[in-house]
């Protein structure tokens, strides 16, 4: 469903005045008359458009700065307005720009104002959009107003500009590029404003477009979207196809839409939308093989570009100054401009560098769902070159990513592990489809976030290498979830162990152990990596894919607190003496909590991320409603009995660990603490409060919104009840940082609480 409503913009109402409404059918009854309607479709000429330009000034620059070059008209004419103005000249029929304000000019950042009405002369004054009907932008009152609307532009110290002069569209003389959509998300007390711009070279014929309109999905959106601009009293007539053959509209404005809906239908994520949107032209046949698709795409913050290459009528180019990017499409590439490779989508931001998103036209997209701390991961989708660097696969989250890591057999040595401390991946750091990879994110990477990888799909029977006597970090690159003995299919005879980040299973004396009992059978999920351990080589391995089985969860626990490791041992209790009723079971080394489970019936397969021997633990049953009359019993490592265990390197692997004649422990001792920040919000220094039930140490970090380490204090002594340190909100250097919203984590040796505060200036 079309989610704005009066969010939507009445720039894309380009029908004349003097024109009837036409009535809006319901998506239902327009499906079943668009078989005829098509019948009577008619050619249109073909839409010739000259030039198209886009600027963005990066941080700190806009386009009032002399060093930006925007230029404009009049005694000393120059620039990219200027390049613009006289395209405008030599095409008399259509021209049409805007600008977005920059994030310093107040009320109004980032964001496109509405042209209320089409003119046939450029106004005076303030609008953040210019279109000219007709006359020649070189008469006098167009120039003078084309000059208005640029110094307009700078004096509001707009960061953005964007503008297309065309020929005469074969639709009204109205239509334009660029076009807005304005966008706005009320999920939140305070509105979020976001505009769209798009300026599009290259024709798409009525036969391309009547592909569009078989999309379903997408008719029933702009019937959505006629609807809602029939309520805010601008009405569209975009989901009737009589529009095309009565010259109502472009194929601009169809392409627009297009990606608007994919945006939409990506969360409003840009580039992802564009991607998808692009992707679905090709597959869907709506764009031809011979036919130019140059887009500009903006949404306040940068600009997309892409160019499908096909035509030498138009072409792409850039420039990268210290200042700006300048962006053109035109039928040359000027000196000292670098043409934009095709079936590439360009990003060019106003912080931060360019970016690409290689092989668009082709592509599939996969979204991963990623938890702050450790993940156990693999890149099913990736560009077609052999290894992409890291920070182009995880650009949507690097702010966050701590570490990644792989491992290949039978060398016995991490084919690197490299830690992200300047965001920025080592160059030589490559990621592979056919490796598994354990990605660590930092502690304060918000619930629920995904990254995109965007290229092509690994192919389900790529053969993989698996060597006896090591761990083998798998990827996992089937879309549908399978047990192990599916996905192994043959092979399975020779598995002898699986290690997952969530449970594992063990062949051990002839029987299986681990997750493999009814309800609780680990699965293989797509975009997962797994250390499977095999009794012979196989050196062209494939996955079996005949086997769907609902994903595998684990339980979390909610009393014991844990951190997570690259590496744990299998410990599996069959049974306990007297049949203790709990909810959750924890391991203790040294009084830390090493690993714990949430009891859902024996056998206990526990995770232990430690290296000690099984009876060196304590092991703590908890019950939250004192079952039995107590709250905690603790099994001490005195008498813990180890029935059978296994190695690989002098490192435990896999135990069976008896505690029926472990000594118990009623309401044994639990660390346990809360922490408070006050004041907060605050100027000059805040109080950070830690309470308590025992003598510890804590570490206290704060971070900015890009999870960047301002202040480190470590080694703090804590006591038993209350505790309080103060923040002077300065940095590790001694120095003041910004006044906004900060991160303040709290660890202590068994658990980590997160604080957000502000800072006022």
């Amino acid at each position: 469903m079309f989610k704005t409503m009066k969010a939507t913009r009445n720039d894309l109402a380009f029908a004349k005045p003097w024109q009837s409404l036409t009535v809006v059918l319901s998506a239902g009854n327009m499906k079943l008359v668009l078989s005829c309607l098509f019948a009577i479709f008619v050619s249109v000429s073909s839409v010739f458009a000259c030039a198209m330009n886009s600027v963005v000034c990066k941080s700190g620059y806009n386009l009032s700065s002399d060093e930006v070059d925007f230029g404009g008209i009049g005694v000393n004419p120059g620039g990219e307005s200027y390049w613009l103005y006289q395209m405008g000249t030599d095409n008399p029929d259509g021209h049409g720009a805007l600008y977005y304000h920059s994030d310093e000019y107040q009320g109004h950042d980032y964001q496109v104002l509405h042209q209320s009405g089409y003119t046939n002369y450029f106004s005076y004054g303030s609008e953040n959009q210019l279109y000219r009907l007709q006359d020649a932008i070189n008469s006098d009152m167009g120039e003078i107003c084309y000059g208005a609307f640029i110094m307009t532009a700078k004096d509001k110290m707009g960061q953005i500009f964007m503008g297309h002069a065309r020929r005469r569209s074969s639709g009204p003389r109205g239509a334009f590029a660029p076009f807005v959509f304005r966008h706005i998300d009320n999920s939140s007390a305070v509105p979020d404003t976001t505009d769209y711009s798009f300026a599009h070279h290259g024709t798409v014929t009525n036969d391309y477009l009547i592909r569009m309109f078989n999309d379903i999905s997408f008719h029933d959106w702009l019937a959505q979207y006629d609807t809602n601009n029939i309520i805010n009293g601008t009405p569209t007539n975009y989901s009737d196809p009589t529009s095309i053959q009565q010259n109502r509209y472009v194929d601009s404005d169809y392409i627009f839409l297009w990606l608007i809906k994919h945006i939409e239908d990506h969360e409003w994520n840009v580039r992802n939308g564009v991607v998808g949107g692009l992707r679905a032209l090709n597959v869907n046949n709506i764009i031809g093989p011979s036919s130019t698709l140059n887009i500009m795409f903006s949404d306040g913050n940068g600009v997309y570009a892409f160019t499908n290459g096909a035509s030498d009528t138009h072409k792409l180019s850039y420039s990268d100054s210290s200042t700006n990017f300048k962006i053109r499409s035109y039928n040359t590439v000027d000196t000292n401009w670098t043409e934009l490779a095709s079936n590439t989508l360009y990003y060019f931001p106003v912080h931060g560098n360019i970016e690409k998103t290689y092989g668009v036209l082709q592509s599939d997209q996969v979204n991963y769902p990623l938890k702050a701390g450790l993940n156990w991961v693999c890149f099913p989708i990736l560009h077609d070159m052999h290894g992409i660097y890291p920070d182009y696969t995880l650009r949507d989250v690097n702010n966050y990513s701590v570490k990644l890591a792989t491992f290949t057999a039978p060398d016995e040595h991490d084919e690197w592990d490299y830690d992200h401390s300047i965001i920025q991946w080592d160059e030589d750091a490559r990621i592979s489809r056919t490796n598994g990879y354990i990605l660590e994110m930092d502690p304060l990477l918000p619930n629920g976030t995904h990254f995109t990888s965007i290229g092509t799909k690994t192919d389900y029977n790529t053969t993989l290498s698996l060597y006896a006597g090591y761990e083998n970090w798998l990827p996992y690159f089937l879309e549908n979830s399978q047990t192990p003995m599916a996905a192994f299919g043959s092979n399975f005879s020779y598995v002898t162990a699986i290690h997952a980040q969530d449970w594992y299973i063990y062949k051990f004396k002839g029987k299986w152990y681990g997750h493999l009992s009814p309800g609780a059978t680990g699965t293989l999920d797509y975009g997962k990596m797994y250390k499977v351990f095999v009794d012979q080589d196989i050196p062209n391995f494939s996955w079996s894919n005949f086997g769907v089985s609902p994903t595998f969860v684990r339980n979390e626990t909610e009393y014991f607190n844990y951190k997570e490791m690259p590496a744990y041992q299998a410990i599996v209790i069959e049974s306990i003496s007297g049949d203790p009723v709990f909810e959750e079971l924890g391991v203790f080394k040294d009084g830390v909590c090493v690993g714990a489970l949430k009891y859902d019936g024996y056998p206990l397969n526990l995770q232990v991320y430690d290296d000690a021997f099984p009876d060196e633990f304590e092991y703590v049953l908890y019950s939250g409603e004192k079952h039995c009359g107590f709250v905690m019993k603790k099994y001490s490592h005195d008498g813990v009995q180890v029935q059978d265990r296994l190695t690989l390197g002098n490192k435990n692997q896999f135990s069976i660990v008896n505690l029926d004649k472990a000594t118990e422990s009623e309401n044994a001792p639990y660390l346990s603490f809360s922490a408070s920040v006050y004041p907060n919000p605050f100027k000059g220094s805040t109080n950070i409060e830690i309470k308590s039930s025992t003598k510890s140490t804590a570490i206290i970090t704060i971070y900015n919104l890009r999870g960047q380490l301002v202040k480190k204090m470590e080694a703090l002594e804590i006591s038993k009840g209350n505790n309080s340190f103060v923040w002077n909100s300065k940095n590790d250097n001694g120095e003041l940082v910004a006044q906004g919203l900060y991160y303040c984590k709290i660890e202590l040796p068994n658990q980590t609480l997160t604080k957000k505060i502000t800072i006022l200036r």
